[in-house]
């Protein structure tokens, strides 16, 4: 990977420093992710390529470059079954740890040895998507280019003067997603009130919190440029992020339940369907309370300016 010791001052210059940071996460964890020792390396890679996926659609502007947003996300869906695999294990495991009937954790057993296998044969997929032409392609392409970085002319443009107009259509993007309207109406929700309402808008929330994450990589990089009200903000951006990730997941691991048993969940597993119902709805209050911020106009107006300055 080739080092750049000067400070960065363009656009383009910003442009190298991510990708060059993200790229060299990216292959780090790579051989790590072929040994297959520790899940957390296969989650580093994979967070690393979001970010890469990210600084080439906010950078796109500025490169010269045969990568696409597109080629780096295909690498990503392959990480992420496996990834997918290890949360779900993990998250099997905690619960058959804790405090439950004996015959709930004897459920959960049999499905985690089930898992288990299921993620061996997402491993070697893995690992056969690593060692292929398309990943190594992708691979060489970005060690080519970080070597002779090609740019268009509007890279040439100092980074404080380019910066309002780079983040406030991620901004734009990020306050008129309609995730932000999803269940306004429900002061008070039940358990079955809230089931079928992400049923029915899951994917709205789900899109929003992929905005709300590239937002928040693309804002990371440019912290040294801005004060505190910034980092404020970034910090309830990632909020957001979390909190419809735990959403995610529990929804996730509700339908994989579901799917396994034939019994609904709460007969089968009456003790766990308590407890993720309850989860939910704490969950929903942490939403409620976000979703009330990120609508206020006064909020909103000064996210706007923030970025101005």
């Amino acid at each position: 990977m080739v080092a750049r010791k000067t400070t960065p001052k363009t656009f383009g210059d910003w442009a190298y420093q991510a990708i060059a940071k993200s790229s060299d996460q990216v292959f780090r964890y790579e051989g790590a992710v072929l040994e297959d020792k520790d899940p957390e390396d296969l989650h580093q890679m994979r967070v690393n390529l979001r970010r890469l996926r990210s600084v080439f659609a906010g950078f796109n502007a500025a490169l010269d470059c045969a990568i696409t947003e597109r080629k780096i996300a295909k690498c990503g869906r392959f990480l992420g079954r496996l990834r997918d695999c290890d949360v779900m294990l993990e998250t099997l495991t905690q619960l058959a740890d804790g405090d439950l009937p004996k015959s709930e954790k004897q459920s959960l057993g049999d499905l985690i040895a089930v898992l288990k296998q299921e993620r061996q044969q997402q491993f070697k997929a893995t690992k056969a998507f690593l060692l292929s032409g398309k990943y190594q392609t992708l691979k060489s392409q970005l060690q080519g280019w970080l070597e002779k970085p090609k740019y268009q002319a509007i890279a040439a443009v100092d980074i404080r003067l380019i910066l309002p107009d780079l983040l406030l259509p991620q901004l734009a993007t990020l306050l008129m997603h309609p995730g932000w309207r999803v269940g306004i109406s429900l002061k008070k929700a039940t358990t079955a009130q809230l089931n079928k309402l992400f049923a029915q808008h899951s994917k709205y929330l789900h899109n929003l919190r992929k905005v709300a994450k590239r937002s928040r990589y693309n804002r990371e990089l440019f912290l040294s440029f801005y004060g505190k009200a910034y980092k404020r903000d970034l910090k309830q951006i990632k909020q957001v992020q979390s909190i419809i990730g735990e959403f995610q997941d529990l929804d996730v691991l509700t339908c994989f339940l579901q799917q396994h048993f034939e019994q609904p969940l709460s007969k089968k597993l009456p003790t766990i369907s308590k407890q993720l119902n309850c989860k939910r709805r704490s969950l929903w209050q942490e939403w409620q309370l976000l979703q009330k911020k990120f609508l206020d106009p006064d909020y909103r107006r000064a996210l706007h300016q923030t970025l101005i300055g």
